[in-house]
């Protein structure tokens, strides 16, 4: 969809009259609860998928009438520790989206460390963030063939909140 899309029914009415059986929206959080409220008001009552930066504790209070069948998966949250660094790094600045603030903290971090060591050395560089040490803080455990790995979250909305889903 584009990205000013603020009504998904016609969308929805369409995947509708094909019988699906779930919705799948990975984008911004405003974007997957205009989606969850459209499905309500056309009465569809399908499993929904997320990202996890839709289950900010704000976000449940206002809208909990909205997760029922609603699946969330992300990367996990992160620390209370880490949060509280960041603020002492950032004192009086607001974060928004602690998930996004942990982890540019750390890779940020991350790279500062090895350009410092390495310099225009772009082998060095590479290496560097291959071996980089992993940082449980934001469920990181390093790269792998030069992907970040990453502990997931998947939660299921039970009981009036987000649960992990156990396997």
């Amino acid at each position: 969809y584009n990205p000013d899309t603020t009504d998904f029914r016609t969308m929805l009415v369409k995947l509708q009259k094909d019988d699906i059986q779930a919705i799948f929206v990975g984008s911004f959080s405003t974007d997957q609860i205009t989606v969850l409220k459209n499905m309500k008001g056309l009465g569809m009552d399908l499993v929904f998928v997320g990202t996890t930066d839709l289950v900010t504790p704000e976000v449940v209070a206002q809208n909990s009438n909205l997760f029922a069948k609603t699946i969330v998966f992300g990367l996990p949250i992160v620390s209370q520790d880490l949060i509280n660094r960041i603020k002492q790094v950032f004192p009086g600045k607001v974060i928004t989206n602690e998930q996004a603030a942990g982890l540019a903290y750390i890779h940020l971090k991350q790279i500062a460390e090895i350009l410092n060591t390495c310099g225009t050395d772009l082998s060095c560089v590479r290496n560097g963030m291959d071996n980089v040490k992993p940082e449980p803080a934001v469920g990181f455990h390093g790269f792998r063939n030069h992907i970040a790995d990453f502990d997931v979250l998947i939660d299921e909305f039970k009981n009036g909140q987000f649960v992990p889903i156990n396997n």
